[in-house]
């Protein structure tokens, strides 16, 4: 839940440290080169839609009772048939707003894409031309 409770520049700097001081970050750095391009917007996009959406599927399973994975039981169901037949039906519109919830989570949060990204050339950049009147 980290990355959804520090503000979105902070998790940028983050990152950017990771890939730049830690040994790890910057061994996956040399070998991959993550920062400053497209790599670096999705990692960053995973990243804080992943934590939104882990949150509200925890809670949508959740609120379903026990009985029912016990009624799923007593049918003879396992847990992979019990989950696709029972389960998730039951929580379908919940998986629906997690969905759209981390979609929103990755799109609002246009700070940290770019400074862990960088100005991609017809990507982030973004141009201001004045013109007089």
């Amino acid at each position: 839940m980290i990355p959804y409770s520090i503000p979105p520049i902070s998790l940028g700097s983050l990152l950017l440290l990771f890939f730049t001081i830690s040994k790890v970050g910057a061994f996956i750095e040399r070998i991959f080169s993550v920062l400053f391009n497209f790599k670096a917007l999705l990692i960053v996009h995973f990243i804080l839609s992943f934590s939104v959406m882990v949150f509200f599927t925890k809670n949508a399973f959740m609120s379903i009772s026990k009985e029912f994975e016990d009624f799923a039981r007593v049918l003879g169901y396992g847990r992979i048939r019990s989950l696709l037949i029972i389960l998730i039906p039951m929580v379908r519109n919940q998986l629906l707003y997690t969905y759209i919830m981390g979609f929103m989570r990755a799109f609002k949060d246009f700070g940290a894409f770019a400074m862990v990204a960088g100005a991609i050339i017809g990507k982030t950049e973004l141009r201001y031309r004045h013109t007089s009147t």
